[in-house]
C-alpha cells in the first residue's frame, strides 16, 4: 500500500513540476504590445423602410391620427369657415380690415406651392456611383470603417490602423499616436473611453525573425470620426468600408474585429425579413 501511495505521489509531483516549466517557459516569451484604432464614420441618413415596417409605421400614425386632438391650424380653419359664413349672412357687421387677413387655407396653399419646389437630395452619392472607397461621402445610411494597408511582418496587409506601444505611454495614447502617424492630422476623431473594445493575438512566422518578441497582442480601441479624411500623401492605400465589405481583412483578425462591431440598423431589419 505504502508503494502504491509513493508512485502515486511521484506521479502528482512530476505532473505539477511539468506544468510549473511550462508556465515559466510560456511566461518567458516576450509580445510586442499593439493598439488598434477602430475609427467609425457613423450613418449621415436614416435606412430605408423594409416592407414591414413601412407597414407598422403606417398602422401606427393611423392610430396616432384618429386618437390626436386637432392642431392650431385646423381649429384656425375651422374658425375661418365661421367667420365666412357669419360675414354671408350679415355683411357690414366685421371691418375691412379683418376681412382682407390671410385665411388658414390660403397659408394651407401657399404652403403646398412652396413644398412642391423643394427636392430631397438623392440618397445615392456620385461616390457610391463611382464606388469610391476612399471617400466618406458614400453608403450614408450604414457605418463606415477605416482600413489601411501597412506592413505586418513581412507582409502588407489590409488591417485597422495599428502601430506598437512606446515606453512610458498608455495603450489609449498609443492608440491616439498611431493614427496620427498613420493617417495624418487631418482628420478630425473622438475616442470612446480609455479601456480596449478586444483584442486579438498574432504569432510571428517562424521565418521572419524580425525582433526578440514571438509575436503581437493587438488591443483595439473605438473611435468616431467628426469630420475630415486620412491624407492621401502620409497613406496613400486606404478605403472606407462598411461591415460587408470587410472581407478584404484577414479571416481570423477579421473574426476578432466583428466581436465589437455593432450591426447595422439596415442589415439588422433585412435579417428579419
Amino acid at each position: 500500500m505504502f508503494c502504491k501511495f509513493s508512485k502515486r505521489w511521484l506521479l502528482t509531483c512530476k505532473y505539477r513540476s511539468l506544468n510549473v516549466s511550462r508556465f515559466c517557459s510560456s511566461s518567458k516569451e516576450q509580445w510586442d504590445l499593439v493598439s488598434s484604432i477602430c475609427l467609425e464614420r457613423k450613418p449621415i441618413i436614416t435606412t430605408e423602410l423594409s416592407g414591414i415596417e413601412a407597414k407598422y409605421s403606417k398602422a401606427v400614425s393611423d392610430v396616432e391620427y384618429e386618437n390626436s386632438y386637432k392642431s392650431d391650424h385646423e381649429m384656425r380653419k375651422i374658425k375661418d369657415q365661421l367667420f365666412a359664413e357669419q360675414l354671408t349672412k350679415e355683411e357690414n357687421l366685421y371691418d375691412s380690415d379683418k376681412i382682407n387677413l390671410q385665411t388658414a387655407q390660403e397659408f394651407e396653399d401657399n404652403c403646398n406651392e412652396e413644398f412642391k419646389k423643394f427636392s430631397l437630395a438623392r440618397r445615392v452619392t456620385q461616390e457610391d456611383i463611382k464606388t469610391d472607397v476612399t471617400s466618406t461621402n458614400r453608403k450614408l445610411s450604414e457605418s463606415l470603417l477605416l482600413v489601411i494597408k501597412q506592413n505586418v511582418g513581412k507582409k502588407s496587409t489590409w488591417i485597422l490602423p495599428q502601430g506598437a506601444r512606446q515606453e512610458g505611454e498608455t495603450m489609449r495614447q498609443t492608440a491616439e499616436r498611431v493614427l496620427s502617424e498613420n493617417c495624418g492630422s487631418s482628420l478630425h476623431t473622438k475616442f470612446l473611453g480609455n479601456a480596449p473594445v478586444g483584442f486579438y493575438k498574432f504569432r510571428y512566422p517562424k521565418s521572419a525573425n524580425l525582433t526578440p518578441s514571438v509575436g503581437m497582442k493587438i488591443f483595439f480601441f473605438k473611435a468616431q470620426l467628426l469630420k475630415g479624411n486620412v491624407t492621401s500623401t502620409v497613406c496613400p492605400d486606404f478605403q472606407w468600408l462598411s461591415q460587408n465589405e470587410l472581407s478584404i481583412l484577414p479571416k481570423s483578425y477579421l473574426k476578432s474585429v466583428k466581436m465589437f462591431l455593432m450591426e447595422d440598423e439596415g442589415q439588422s431589419s433585412a435579417a428579419l425579413v
